[in-house]
């Protein structure tokens, strides 16, 4: 009873015994020739139900393999009448074409809201649930934009945590706000790579949004490194001379280990799966932005 079900199936290449091309179903509606009427006319209790879903044969003559369409069942013997069924499947075998892509949403939240119906009535123990051909893709967007409230949240721990390691009792060595700088700075380096990915009009994917967790370790590794490095020198000397020699203590290793981080998601770029090829376009300069930022 979906908006463009007919449509959708008069694309379908399976004709049923009246000669309509329409969607194959499969499943245990088969029992009754997929027919709401049939079913009604036949089964009056739930014994006929058992009796008609024990046959070895569906009514157009098709072998009934119980094992595809039936979860956890128990029957009496090889082939007597079934005792209990866990679970039920049905299969909608429709086009694949762009009509179903768009039928599919509907049809999905058709039965979602059943299934809250089933679940809200305590007299119903059923439940039911769908997957369709955009459940994968649409459930992975569905996560990941759940997520995305993270990041701000991440921004926030990760400037107070860095504020807090930056921090002295001194106010003159106190250096809390560098420690927010260097969040900002991991922050201006996603834009910077996002930003450039954009121009070059690489496809953002749902999965590229998890780069920002990623960049955000990254950085404040290296921040962490770069100021540990500086207090190690001699607080005597010339800030410019402490910060020159901090970078040639650890210069040459934050410079090694971003490199190898950029060249392995560049090997990455090479994977045949675009959604991975497209996360690790976006990871390679961005982490290179990382470190020069950090210096």
């Amino acid at each position: 009873n979906t908006t463009h079900y007919n449509d959708v199936c008069s694309e379908s290449n399976y004709v049923d015994e009246k000669g309509v091309r329409t969607c194959e179903i499969e499943g245990m509606t088969r029992f009754w020739n997929s027919s709401k009427a049939f079913f009604v006319y036949f089964v009056k209790r739930d014994e006929d139900v058992i009796r008609d879903a024990s046959v070895r044969v569906f009514p157009d003559g098709i072998p009934v393999m119980h094992d595809l369409f039936m979860g956890n069942f128990e029957r009496e013997g090889l082939y007597g009448p079934f005792i209990s069924a866990q679970s039920f499947y049905t299969f909608i075998h429709t086009p694949d074409n762009q009509k179903t892509i768009d039928w599919e949403l509907d049809a999905a939240d058709t039965v979602v809201k059943l299934d809250d119906e089933w679940a809200a009535d305590p007299t119903t123990n059923m439940r039911v649930e769908v997957i369709a051909f955009e459940s994968v893709s649409s459930e992975l967007v569905r996560g990941i934009e759940q997520d995305i409230p993270l990041i701000p949240l991440v921004f926030l721990i990760m400037s107070i945590f860095t504020a807090l390691c930056f921090a002295r009792r001194n106010k003159v060595y106190s250096r809390s706000m560098l420690g927010v700088a260097s969040v900002i700075s991991v922050l201006l380096s996603i834009v910077f790579g996002f930003g450039l990915l954009f121009i070059c009009g690489v496809p953002f994917t749902p999965i590229t949004q998890l780069i920002p967790f990623l960049i955000f370790g990254i950085g404040l590794d290296d921040a962490v490194i770069i100021m540990g490095s500086y207090i190690r020198t001699d607080e005597k000397r010339d800030p410019a001379e402490r910060i020159a020699d901090t970078i040639d203590d650890i210069g040459l290793s934050l410079t090694l280990t971003t490199l190898t981080s950029a060249i392995a998601f560049g090997l990455g770029c090479t994977s045949s799966i675009p959604a991975v090829d497209w996360l690790c376009l976006y990871s390679c300069p961005t982490i290179i932005a990382v470190l020069l930022y950090q210096l």
